[in-house]
């Protein structure tokens, strides 16, 4: 993926109806990537449309994972990442190398 061999962080809330109502995932770094805001929150498709009881933490993990390695460009909180993404590949792996080094989230 992107950001292979980073070390990343995601906080999770969950609300005193779970799990009846989804945890909020928030990045608990400014990542270049267009499902995640600047400012940490995540744009993940379980959370919000596919939500249900039955779904547990480990698929939350595998969809935060799922989400790293495949970007949905269709549903982005980070636009201009989405469109460097969809319309200059090269330079959207660039942007996220940068983004790695810049908070030193590579030892």
């Amino acid at each position: 993926g992107y950001y292979k061999n980073a070390k990343l962080l995601f906080l999770l809330t969950f609300p005193k109806t779970y799990p009846h109502e989804s945890p909020k995932v928030v990045s608990r770094y400014e990542l270049y990537h267009p499902n995640i805001d600047t400012t940490g929150p995540v744009c993940l498709n379980i959370l919000r449309l596919g939500w249900t009881p039955v779904l547990c933490l480990n698929a939350i993990i595998y969809g935060l994972i799922n989400l790293l390695m495949e970007p949905n460009i269709d549903e982005p909180l980070n636009k201009e990442a989405a469109n460097t993404l969809k319309n200059n590949l090269p330079q959207f792996i660039s942007n996220c190398e940068k983004c790695i080094k810049k908070l030193k989230l590579i030892q």
